[in-house]
């Protein structure tokens, strides 16, 4: 018993130590989170993750700002996870704190995760977060104006692997967390870049740290039109899958699925769930009115298989 009782009471001031450092950062003086929350959600624990990699930043005069809610033309909102005010610019950061297997490429609108599931693989679609940070730039742009470097930064967890990801631009940075600190490094070392004063980045932090600090009618409202778009995101990629992502996803399947999936279209049956496949024609995309099997079960099930 007495055993159990140290080890108790090791692990609880080992967790009071961790949040009394957490309760210190700027991080909880901006979002107010609790520690047990952030720890506890798979999404804010990896933005705070981000924010450790660049918190040395601070000490050179860098401001962070947290889950920014900022205002589009069309009355809705855009939520920026991540926004470094430094003396070379801004930095946003698109927090993607996943595992498994990431296909995708710079102009590819939906990308792909593929996870281990027993001797098949789980495959999720997103959208490319390329494009949100691209749209979220945008936005901030109407409030900071044109003439503030900013800096498009996709901040991947180091559990996944890069599989095929293919960028051209020079300014968007697609990389794991532990790449963070040295390419933010080199972008405020760059002696190519513009820089801006200290009272300009206190200056850009004040204007923007009431984007914030928003009330929770903004939040839920932002949360049911991303649930509207979802629905819309679904049919778009259930249709462009098949002419987008298709070889990406097969260049992650076992022999045995390869297999599996040619058995299924000859037989019409989905491998997947076993429901009848169905013949279906893109109706979005530049392979609008190409055609492609389907299964019947979508969208709970969203096989499907090109036909050559």
């Amino acid at each position: 018993i007495c055993f159990w009782v140290t080890v108790i009471a090791i692990v609880f001031a080992v967790y009071k130590t961790k949040e009394k450092k957490f309760k210190s950062t700027s991080y909880y003086k901006v979002t107010g989170n609790s520690y047990r929350k952030t720890r506890s959600d798979l999404g804010t624990w990896g933005e705070y993750l981000t924010f450790k990699e660049l918190e040395h930043l601070e000490k050179d005069g860098a401001k962070f700002l947290f889950n920014l809610y900022i205002p589009k033309d069309d009355g809705t909102t855009t939520e920026i996870d991540v926004i470094v005010i430094t003396s070379s610019g801004i930095l946003v950061c698109e927090s993607k704190n996943y595992s498994g297997w990431i296909f995708g490429s710079e102009f590819q609108k939906y990308w792909m995760q593929t996870l281990p599931k027993g001797r098949k693989s789980h495959k999720t679609t997103f959208l490319n977060p390329i494009i949100q940070n691209k749209a979220h730039i945008k936005w901030l742009k109407n409030i900071v104006g044109d003439e503030i470097d900013i800096r498009s930064v996709i901040v991947f967890s180091e559990r996944c692997t890069f599989k095929d990801l293919n960028m051209k631009s020079d300014d968007i940075y697609v990389i794991q967390r532990f790449e963070v600190k040295r390419i933010v490094d080199d972008f405020i070392n760059c002696l190519e870049v513009r820089k801006i004063n200290q009272t300009k980045v206190d200056d850009l932090y004040n204007r923007l740290i009431v984007y914030t600090q928003v009330d929770e009618t903004t939040k839920q409202q932002h949360i049911e039109n991303l649930k509207k778009q979802h629905v819309v995101d679904e049919v778009e990629i259930h249709e462009e899958l098949p002419v987008e992502s298709e070889m990406a996803m097969r260049e992650g399947l076992t022999g045995q699925e390869k297999a599996e999936e040619l058995k299924g279209v000859d037989s019409k049956v989905c491998p997947h769930c076993g429901k009848q496949l169905v013949l279906r024609t893109a109706r979005y995309g530049k392979h609008a009115g190409r055609e492609f099997f389907g299964c019947s079960g979508y969208p709970n099930c969203k096989y499907v298989k090109n036909i050559e």
